[in-house]
């Protein structure tokens, strides 16, 4: 998970607004590039993917603010396919939030918990103000949350 370059790369002002067009972006690029069957699914939860992380820095990275930057960037490497959110906002390191209590579901959380079973793994940095979120989706065999 080096700092590659990645294939495509939006830096956006982080405001909910936006969000529509950040899953479209998604959408639009992974449609384009992947090539293995069912990738409907795929694209979904990547999509979903995309929506809780940048969700999560909008509300929370940036709350208390007047806001800040958004930068999302894709790319697709070999059997996995990469999602990096990076801002500037307060940073929180996603291993150290709980899962949710499902039968409380106004609690916090529940955007990681999704993100959790989407992915195959993550890694977060924090460092010099900037923080980097990079999400990593195998785009081989099983595809269903938590496989």
């Amino acid at each position: 998970m080096a700092d590659d370059a990645y294939d495509v790369t939006i830096d956006i002002k982080a405001e909910v607004k936006h969000l529509p067009a950040l899953i479209e972006f998604s959408r639009l690029y992974f449609e384009g590039v992947l090539s293995v069957s069912e990738k409907s699914y795929l694209v979904y939860s990547l999509q979903l993917i995309v929506a809780e992380a940048c969700t999560n820095v909008m509300r929370h990275a940036y709350r208390d603010t007047d806001g800040g930057r958004l930068e999302l960037a894709f790319k697709v490497a070999g059997d996995e396919a990469l999602i990096r959110v990076r801002d500037h906002g307060r940073p929180y390191n996603p291993s150290e939030v709980p899962d949710p209590d499902l039968d409380q579901p106004k609690g916090h959380g529940l955007g990681l918990f999704i993100i959790r079973q989407f992915v195959d793994s993550f890694q977060y940095d924090s460092r010099d103000g900037e923080n980097v979120l990079t999400l990593v989706k195998r785009i081989t065999g099983p595809c269903e949350p938590g496989a």
